[in-house]
């Protein structure tokens, strides 16, 4: 599969610390098989959220391609 970041994900990847981040790429690596992955419902209905630690990924899945949408810490993740 291939992944892309959105122009919001990438800018909030790049300000992780290099720990987070390299913990953050190893889930995504894992998607779709691996990890705590749940599809979303109502106004974020069509993604998924993967959860690390206290980080959320949000992404799509399209064809052989994974959209990652943003990453948020779980306090404002879903507002």
């Amino acid at each position: 599969m291939n992944i892309r970041f959105l122009n919001e994900a990438e800018k909030q990847f790049h300000n992780l610390d290099a720990n987070t981040a390299g913990r953050i790429m190893k889930g995504i690596l894992g998607i779709p098989g691996k990890g705590d992955i749940k599809p979303l419902k109502g106004e974020f209905s069509g993604k998924y959220r993967l959860r690390i630690g206290d980080w959320r990924i949000f992404f799509l899945i399209s064809d052989d391609t994974i959209f990652i949408d943003r990453i948020e810490a779980r306090g404002g993740a879903y507002k």
